[in-house]
C-alpha cells in the first residue's frame, strides 16, 4: 500500500480532474486508509466515465458537423473542400482555431484534424 501522503496527494490530483478544485483536505485527512482507498477506486470511476462521456460528446460533434459538410456538398460545393471553405468563409472566424472552437471539436482529435484540413486549404 502506498504511504498516507502519496494516497491523499493522489485524492486531491483525482478530486481536482473530477471537479475543477482541490477538495477539502479536512474531509480526507479524517478519512481512514481503507476510506481513503474506497474514495480513490471512486474518483478514478468518475473520471473514466467523465473521460468516455468527453470522448462520446467529440464523435456526436463530429458526426453532426459531417452531416453540416455532406449537406452542403449536397446544395452545390461539389465537393468536401469547398463545403470547408463555404462554411468557414460564412462564419464569423477569425481562424482555423476559432471555427474547430465554434463547431465544439476544439482539444479534440477530431477538431485537430479539421484544423489541419482547413489550414491545408488555406483558410
Amino acid at each position: 500500500m502506498r504511504p498516507r501522503e502519496e494516497m491523499l496527494g493522489m485524492a486531491s490530483d483525482l478530486f481536482k480532474d473530477c471537479n475543477g478544485c482541490r477538495p477539502d483536505y479536512a474531509m480526507l485527512g479524517r478519512m481512514s486508509n481503507s476510506e481513503l482507498v474506497d474514495y480513490l477506486n471512486d474518483l478514478q470511476a468518475q473520471l473514466d466515465w467523465q473521460m468516455e462521456a468527453d470522448r462520446e460528446y467529440e464523435r456526436l460533434q463530429w458526426d453532426a458537423f459531417e452531416g453540416v459538410i455532406e449537406n452542403a456538398i449536397e446544395v452545390g460545393a461539389g465537393d468536401r473542400a469547398t463545403a470547408l471553405r463555404w462554411l468557414y468563409e460564412g462564419s464569423d472566424a477569425m481562424d482555423a482555431g476559432q471555427f474547430v472552437w465554434q463547431q465544439g471539436l476544439l482539444g479534440s482529435e477530431y477538431g485537430a484534424e479539421l484544423e489541419r484540413e482547413l489550414v491545408s486549404l488555406g483558410v
